[in-house]
């Protein structure tokens, strides 16, 4: 949150043109760190996806892309500082700016602490029947109308995908539906480590990043499939299958 609030603090003062000389300096030495950082993590940890770009994801997953729009950024910061010598004296424009940076800056405090509380592993139960054929899921995992189905779409390296994965093996295990199949982002770095760790004991199907992103955007993600339908999504960690009465 904190960082997301700087953001947007140093964006709405060059907005409105608030101590613009200042404010170039600060963004400029903030976009030099993270481009930093993301190169150490994309040179010794593998990370390309930086999600600056938000859910466009084939932008996020190309460094090229991430370097050309933080060079622009950093050109036009310096001859922001170049240009800009002297600070703006105070009107009654500038309060008016002032002020409006001031709402801006609290709201997005408000709504960042709202997003907060609803933690990335909380649980929402869809109950919904869609036909399995009108899915993406059809297109890279077929089913029979004859057998129940969980379909786990997930990430090697997701936090909250490997809390479930203890969870998810009980449906598997205790033969609540007929076959689980897991559906994961490819990641070969993370993907010995998980392995090594759970030994997974039921099929894996593993897609590029461009066709995972064909199914959801967000993800850990179930569904249960039966005759030949989509009749429940959970968005979020799995709850136990004692809990879910299925």
């Amino acid at each position: 949150m904190t960082i997301i609030v700087t953001e947007l603090t140093l964006g709405i003062m060059m907005l409105f043109g608030i101590s613009l000389r200042l404010t170039s300096i600060v963004s400029f030495f903030l976009i030099l760190l993270f481009t930093l950082i993301y190169t150490y993590g994309l040179s010794f940890i593998g990370i390309r996806d930086c999600g600056c770009f938000g859910k466009v994801h084939f932008l996020n997953s190309s460094p090229v892309l991430l370097y050309v729009r933080n060079s622009l950024f950093l050109l036009g910061l310096y001859y922001v500082y170049k240009t800009e010598w002297n600070t703006p004296q105070l009107s009654k424009i500038q309060i008016s700016n002032y002020i409006a940076t001031i709402i801006v800056i609290v709201t997005a405090i408000y709504l960042c602490g709202r997003t907060n509380n609803s933690a990335l592993n909380s649980i929402d139960i869809i109950n919904n029947k869609i036909a399995y054929k009108h899915h993406a899921l059809n297109n890279y995992i077929k089913v029979s109308a004859d057998s129940t189905y969980l379909i786990y779409v997930f990430s090697y390296d997701c936090p909250h995908c490997i809390n479930s994965f203890g969870n998810l093996a009980q449906y598997n295990n205790q033969k609540y539906i007929n076959k689980v199949i897991g559906l994961c982002r490819d990641n070969i770095e993370a993907k010995e480590k998980f392995f090594d760790f759970f030994k997974p004991s039921f099929e894996i199907k593993e897609l590029p990043e461009e066709d995972f992103y064909n199914i959801t955007d967000e993800y850990p993600i179930a569904f249960f499939v039966k005759n030949d339908s989509i009749i429940k999504i959970i968005k979020g960690e799995i709850p136990s299958a004692f809990f879910l009465n299925y």
